[in-house]
């Protein structure tokens, strides 16, 4: 959302045809699913820079939570741009817990 407030969005993208009915579940993926897919990116890439260091990993994943949830809080007190909603927080927890488990199981495997 910053991020659109400084770069103007392209025209194609004005005129997308694609419409969604006006559900539940097509609210959660318009504007609560984009806050889980930039939050899993960041730990995937913090995973990927610090593979081998399992500390560092860990302390820079946990500042990365960190600063998620509160950029997301600190929309509720309106100091950042953007809505305050609790399934943001609610979907990033289960995101990163998700991620959480596959990449236990999948590191215990590859230690196998």
């Amino acid at each position: 959302m910053l991020l659109f407030k400084f770069i103007p969005k392209p025209e194609f993208t004005k005129n997308i045809p694609i419409q969604l009915k006006p559900t539940i579940f097509s609210h959660v993926l318009k504007y609560n699913f984009p806050y889980v897919l930039w939050f899993l990116s960041g730990i995937f890439l913090m995973r990927f820079i610090w593979f081998y260091n399992i500390n560092s990993q860990k302390i820079y994943i946990l500042m990365l939570y960190g600063i998620c949830f509160i950029y997301v809080i600190c929309k509720y007190f309106n100091n950042f741009p953007g809505t305050f909603d609790w399934l943001d927080l609610i979907l990033m927890s289960i995101g990163a817990f998700v991620e959480g488990l596959l990449y236990n199981n999948f590191s215990k495997r590859r230690i196998i």
